[in-house]
């Protein structure tokens, strides 16, 4: 595991079966894949409401499963946001997608042991 800690993913999905687990984790690659496609359009019309809104949506799919780096990242990207801070977002928004990179990894590892 690079990024989710699984003992802590278990705790916070012990009320799911086996097949609602995957389910998430398939929910979020795709709501992962859509926010990321508004957060590039709204970043090249720099549209900071678009950009608040996909960042903080973001931070609560990932909030349920780890509250590291990539929590921490989108929190301060939607921050960034709503001051809107054009080139602090340009500059740590690659960060941040490489961390979900790493995150996706790990739940498709995840998804694998189930």
């Amino acid at each position: 595991m690079k990024i989710l800690n699984k003992s802590q993913f278990d705790k916070n999905f012990s009320f799911f079966d086996t097949k609602t687990k995957k389910e998430i984790i398939e929910l979020f690659k795709v709501e992962y894949q859509s926010k990321i496609e508004v957060i590039d359009t709204s970043l090249i019309q720099k549209d900071f409401d678009d950009l608040i809104f996909s960042f903080h949506s973001l931070k609560g799919v990932i909030g349920n499963f780890e509250l590291g780096a990539p929590y921490k990242k989108a929190k301060e990207l939607e921050l960034l946001s709503k001051e809107n801070n054009y080139t602090s977002i340009v500059e740590k928004l690659p960060l941040f997608k490489e961390d979900i990179k790493l995150l996706i990894e790990d739940l498709e590892e995840i998804k694998k042991t189930l």
